[in-house]
């Protein structure tokens, strides 16, 4: 198979990726904001640009945020990072953004069905419930 090279340009607005396990090896997928890339590959993650900022919440696998300069940030699943800051858990980032908790509710029934499905990193719906 050939390597898929997919990176897309967030200005405004959310975006929930949920990526194929099975095509790990060969995706290559980023969500750009204004200040770095997100990039995961088979996994699940919201991210959100507004005027005060970004936000990108890891629900399955884990996000690596390319911050330039050859800084990077890890979001592991369960986390969140808001504007490139260390990393937070998820009620902590919703409870400083409470409009992230719509988009965390869409990525954890995103999560939910791929756990029902056995196609998802998070391997028991115990562990999904726990994230």
């Amino acid at each position: 198979m050939t390597e898929q090279t997919v990176t897309l340009n967030l200005k405004l607005g959310k975006v929930l990726s949920t990526l194929d396990t099975a095509r790990k090896p060969i995706n290559r997928y980023g969500v750009r904001t204004p200040k770095g890339v997100a990039a995961a590959r088979g996994t699940v993650y919201a991210v959100r640009v507004d005027v005060m900022g970004y936000s990108i919440a890891t629900l399955s696998g884990q996000v690596t945020l390319d911050l330039g300069d050859g800084r990077s940030l890890s979001i592991p699943v369960g986390t969140s990072s808001v504007n490139g800051a260390a990393t937070t858990t998820l009620a902590a980032a919703i409870a400083s953004n409470p409009a992230l908790a719509q988009d965390i509710a869409t990525a954890v029934s995103v999560v939910a069905a791929q756990v029902s499905m056995r196609s998802s990193l998070v391997e028991t719906s115990a562990s999904a419930l726990a994230v």
